[in-house]
């Protein structure tokens, strides 16, 4: 594609908070993109370090259409919706404020959406993880999230909502009239990718491109993981009507298996046994729950019994 012309034009919104030692870096990886039809809408949210007096210089000396917003802090799904509003282009990719697009990205997934009709509201790919310098780590992205449970290439709303389909935002391109058709981001929530990907997968396709375009940075944020749990359960219960009451009940087992482990991991034995016994109101009747059951009640007594000091429990949620 060397005729920009005849390019769709790509509209990149980044939202920045804080990333004052990341966002020259990612802004950068826009800049860089061998696609050149782009136009990059930075949104930063009533950040508290230096990273909007570097977006204002940045945005100075910028080789493509950069448009800044500065403004009170928000929260990211509103921040999204406002960089919706302001984009003017046919697809929507977006990158967070520390990571960093790979220089193919966005051509790649152009092109593959030129050979696709429009069914397909979503082009995704692979990346790599990254530490905070910035050092790429073993683990790719499908690795960690297990996406080989999904069905690539096809519209699979059950298994997106069973198995928390978290491709990360920044490796997917999306048509922009299908986010629009949907009504953008819900401002309800504190993190944008679970909910967006179920409004999609009730009417468009999802396309896996098999290449690396984005590197994702490992760091830590401020949004406490037992608060995460309990909104992806509010956004399934959200969406579960669009299921049978057989596919929802798989649904709720898998999830509250899940939710059970994983506030065990955290030592929050309240919130485990809540859904504990949501699992058993289920009335599972198959071995494989029964032993699952067993084994979280032993669980729990050692992690009564030795709190935050039992290390073997991590191995055994997070393989």
């Amino acid at each position: 594609m060397d005729n920009k012309e005849m390019m769709p034009l790509v509209s990149v919104i980044m939202p920045s908070y804080n990333h004052e030692k990341y966002i020259e870096e990612a802004i950068r990886s826009v800049w860089e993109q061998t696609y050149s039809n782009i136009e990059l809408i930075v949104l930063d949210d009533g950040s508290k370090d230096k990273s909007a007096e570097i977006i204002k210089g940045l945005e100075k000396i910028s080789p493509i259409r950069m448009k800044v917003v500065l403004k009170e802090n928000e929260g990211l799904c509103r921040t999204l919706n406002k960089g919706l509003v302001l984009a003017e282009g046919e697809y929507i990719g977006m990158l967070a404020s520390d990571d960093r697009y790979l220089s193919n990205k966005i051509q790649d997934q152009v092109e593959a959406f030129q050979r696709l009709d429009e069914s397909y509201a979503v082009v995704y790919s692979d990346g790599y993880y990254m530490n905070e310098e910035g050092t790429l780590l073993d683990k790719k992205l499908t690795e960690q999230l297990n996406l080989n449970e999904i069905n690539h290439n096809e519209k699979d709303f059950s298994k997106i909502i069973k198995h928390q389909f978290l491709i990360s935002p920044q490796t997917a391109l999306f048509r922009k009239q299908a986010i629009n058709n949907v009504e953008g981001f819900d401002e309800s929530l504190s993190f944008e990718d679970l909910d967006l990907y179920l409004k999609l997968a009730k009417f468009y396709k999802f396309y896996f491109l098999d290449i690396n375009v984005v590197c994702y940075r490992l760091i830590e944020n401020g949004l406490r993981e037992n608060l995460k749990v309990d909104e992806i359960m509010r956004i399934v219960f959200k969406h579960i009507n669009f299921l049978d009451k057989k596919e929802q009940k798989e649904v709720l087992r898998y999830r509250y298996m899940k939710f059970a482990e994983r506030n065990l991991y955290l030592c929050n034995i309240s919130k485990g046994m809540k859904y504990y016994f949501n699992l058993v109101r289920l009335k599972t009747y198959n071995l494989k729950y029964y032993k699952f059951l067993i084994r979280f009640l032993l669980r729990c007594l050692v992690v009564k019994i030795f709190g935050e000091k039992i290390i073997t429990l991590k191995k055994y949620v997070r393989k």
